[in-house]
Formats: C-alpha cells, sequence, structure tokens
C-alpha cells in the first residue's frame, strides 16, 4: 500500500513546517518534524490540542464577523446614508457584492491570524520543553552540589558505607 506509506512519511508536514524552518534553520521536511514533534510531543499538548481548537474557532468566527461587517457597512451606505442615491435599484447586489469581496478579505485577515497564533503555540510549546529540560538539569545541580559539599562528603566516605 504505497498511499498509507506516503501519508505515514507526510502525516508531520503541515503550516507548522515553516515555523519550523524558520525558528531552527533546518530543511522542510526537518524543520516539519522537529514542529510537529514540539507539539505534539510536550506534556502540554493536550493544552496544545484545546488552544489549537480554540483558535479554529476564532478563525471561523472572526470570517462571519469580517463578511458581516462589510455587509453592514454596505447597508449603512446604501440604505441610511443614501451614498447612491435615493432611487437605487440594485441595493440588493450590492450588499451581496459587499459579501463577496469581504469574504476573502476576511480570510486573508484570519489567515494572518492564524499564522500569528501558530507562531505563539509554537514558541510556547518550545519555552515549555527548555523549562522542563533546565528544571530537570537545575535538580539534578543541586542534588550534586548537595553531594559535593562537606555534609555530602562526610555522609558518602563516613555513614553511607554502613547503611
Amino acid at each position: 500500500l504505497p498511499c498509507v506509506e506516503l501519508s505515514a512519511k507526510l502525516d508531520h508536514v503541515s503550516k507548522n513546517a515553516y515555523l519550523g524552518v524558520a525558528l531552527t534553520s533546518e530543511s522542510f521536511f526537518r524543520g516539519a518534524k522537529s514542529a510537529y514533534h514540539t507539539i505534539h510531543n510536550t506534556t502540554e499538548a493536550a493544552s496544545v490540542k484545546w488552544l489549537n481548537g480554540m483558535q479554529g474557532f476564532f478563525q471561523i468566527a472572526g470570517l462571519i464577523v469580517l463578511t458581516a461587517a462589510s455587509c453592514a457597512g454596505t447597508v449603512l451606505a446604501t440604505h441610511i446614508f443614501n451614498f447612491f442615491g435615493p432611487d437605487i435599484q440594485v441595493r440588493k447586489v450590492i450588499i451581496l457584492l459587499a459579501a463577496v469581496i469581504g469574504m476573502p478579505i476576511g480570510v486573508g485577515y484570519m489567515t494572518l491570524f492564524d499564522t500569528v497564533g501558530d507562531t505563539i503555540l509554537y514558541c510556547w510549546a518550545v519555552q515549555q520543553r527548555r523549562y522542563g529540560y533546565h528544571a530537570e538539569h537545575a535538580r539534578k545541580d543541586k542534588q550534586a552540589a548537595a553531594n559535593e559539599s562537606f555534609a555530602g562528603m562526610f555522609t558518602t566516605y563516613f555513614i553511607a558505607p554502613f547503611a
């Protein structure tokens, strides 16, 4: 089944691959794997999935709001302020055209919002991973420092052999 093998190889490729390339200076596929593992293999993976889902909700809601705002502005211009004159016969067509033109504009804005949100989410996941690494090594260093202190040496050489 070559399709299954190809799907498994390309599973990690997403828009987050560009984040991996930009932030780690790796090739596209290596950056895609790095970004995938950074986001999905963290201890906060559930939080990342929840935040990513909420971001999708805001993207759809923002698209609806921007399209509706385009229609509302056109309704104000045609009905209330009469910018096109009182005898215009094609008001509904103009409002529909405003929605058709406003939707791609909304897609552009919300795609930018999605990219910024993904970048923040990726950087947060990297920071959580770094924090975990540094916290673990700080704990080890603290334990090593305690063992190297006079009391640690005393316990290691005089008490530990008899315990």
